[in-house]
């Protein structure tokens, strides 16, 4: 589940129900089954996201989950509800995408539909939405939908990314790549390994930073690129950042002149994560969306951590950076502390 701090947005109409869906999250939400409280003025409050699940087996326990969160959610606020909406997001994958899709998961907006009142609320309206059409599935059931129209100027979302996008971006490498880069992490797991039993874990870990350090550098001043790192520095920094104080020195690389590299660099290492080497996957992917978050993409930053607490629950910079963007809403005051904890370093690893 996915929440997000309530927005000063109104529903004032069927159509405003799509223009506002992306401001709720800060970006469109696709393979997603999103509800939404609505407060007397129409404005939106407890929403909340999950993964449309691609098995219709599975569509009667997540709407039961969502419900019961959004629910949870609710019940802590003070805010009077007149009844709830929801958004059904299609996979742009999916070969039905469009009319064809609309009506396969028509079942699916009349479980919602009863889901609500089993918690004593009324779902208003269910909408169905593509890139380029929605249906309304209390009216819309035998149309071919109706045309997104441009918003007003104060809803323009064309800045926003798609989670799809995002996902695609984010997808780990197959084949022959997958598996160099398997063999690679191998190979850096038994040269650590050694290099643990002769020299401890904190030598391990030192190298992993100096090395961090001459890549960010190097990809910031342009003497190397992405496509240039080997597969040894590669899998060395993906195992290094295993170690959690290398993970938050890896988040201080934050300024200006080093956000474009750093995340440039984490979102190659997140990609060369396949299934053999997945539990490599989280730190990079974290990594990723804090320095999205730092370039002002905050929506890709949501979508990265959304996607990568799905490989785990328990990471703390997981919660370190939902909390600043929930509660901070702004990077720079997280950016001094990070500047701060730089400092305060005089040595990369015990300072």
């Amino acid at each position: 589940m996915t929440p997000q701090n309530d927005q000063n947005s109104v529903m004032d109409g069927p159509e405003s129900l799509v223009h506002i869906l992306p401001h709720l999250f800060g970006y469109h939400p696709e393979a997603a089954l999103v509800i939404s409280g609505l407060a007397p003025g129409g404005e939106p409050v407890h929403f909340t996201r999950a993964d449309l699940p691609a098995d219709t087996s599975d569509w009667p326990m997540a709407v039961r989950d969502l419900l019961a969160f959004q629910q949870t959610r609710a019940a802590k606020g003070t805010e009077t509800v007149d009844g709830l909406v929801a958004w059904i997001c299609p996979d742009p994958a999916d070969p039905l995408y469009g009319e064809r899709s609309m009506a396969r998961h028509r079942p699916l907006a009349g479980l919602l539909g009863v889901a609500a009142a089993s918690h004593g609320t009324d779902l208003l309206e269910v909408v169905y939405v593509t890139r380029d059409r929605y249906w309304l599935m209390s009216t819309d059931a035998y149309s071919e939908g109706r045309l997104i129209s441009p918003p007003p100027a104060e809803y323009d979302a064309t800045a926003l990314p798609r989670s799809g996008d995002v996902r695609a971006a984010l997808a780990p490498v197959t084949g022959d790549r997958a598996y160099a880069i398997a063999k690679a992490v191998d190979t850096v797991l038994k040269d650590a390994d050694v290099q643990i039993r002769t020299a401890g874990h904190i030598k391990v870990a030192k190298d992993t930073a100096a090395l961090l350090d001459r890549t960010i550098r190097a990809l910031a001043d342009g003497t190397t690129t992405i496509e240039q790192i080997p597969d040894d520095t590669a899998a060395r920094i993906l195992v290094g950042l295993q170690y959690s104080h290398v993970a938050g020195i890896a988040l201080e690389y934050c300024e200006d002149h080093e956000l474009p590299a750093a995340r440039d660099l984490w979102l190659h290492l997140a990609r060369l994560c396949p299934d053999e080497v997945n539990w490599c996957v989280v730190e990079p992917t974290v990594l990723y969306a804090a320095t999205s978050w730092g370039l002002g993409q905050e929506g890709i930053a949501r979508l990265a951590l959304h996607i990568v607490n799905d490989a785990t629950r328990e990471y703390y910079l997981i919660s370190l950076l939902v909390h600043a963007m929930n509660v901070e809403h702004s990077y720079e005051g997280f950016r001094k502390r990070l500047r701060d904890s730089r400092a305060s370093r005089s040595d990369a690893i015990t300072g």
